[in-house]
């Protein structure tokens, strides 16, 4: 059972092309970093690209810190990581990765917004495709 304020981490597909992340309401930045971990040990687990899409639908804020933390969350990133979709991104925090954006412009290329799953998906696919195509293994930071 799926403890209180943990982020489920699983496979999205049987072919384990994209990592689906779903935050609950309330969460911290210890359960951010255990599905940083997860999601760690799942790609370490394939050979190819994989992508992650992250439903944010219940979760309309984010803890403070939330820059520090997503940028060293990105260093730990495995080499065929490829992109986040987020699910249902509300103003606020479409607003904080602008900011993002700004202080660390190279982690932009690593996210993308969806207002629904099946829309996420195919974008999930598609970063993971293009960025394998394009062999895009620069450095985030």
């Amino acid at each position: 059972m799926q403890q209180q304020g943990a982020i489920r981490v699983v496979w999205w597909n049987d072919a384990q092309q994209i990592i689906f992340w779903e935050f609950p309401s309330k969460w911290t930045w210890e359960d951010y970093y255990s599905a940083v971990t997860e999601t760690n040990l799942l790609g370490s687990q394939v050979q190819h690209n994989y992508s992650i899409l992250a439903d944010i639908r219940r979760s309309p804020d984010v803890p403070r810190s939330a820059i520090m933390n997503v940028v060293s969350s990105h260093r730990q990133a495995l080499p065929h990581f490829r992109g986040t979709v987020l699910v249902g991104t509300s103003p606020f925090i479409k607003s904080m990765l602008d900011v993002l954006w700004q202080v660390a412009p190279t982690v932009r290329r690593r996210f993308s917004w969806a207002e629904t799953l099946e829309d996420g998906e195919q974008m999930a696919l598609k970063i993971r495709q293009n960025r394998a195509n394009f062999g895009d293994t620069a450095p985030l930071l």
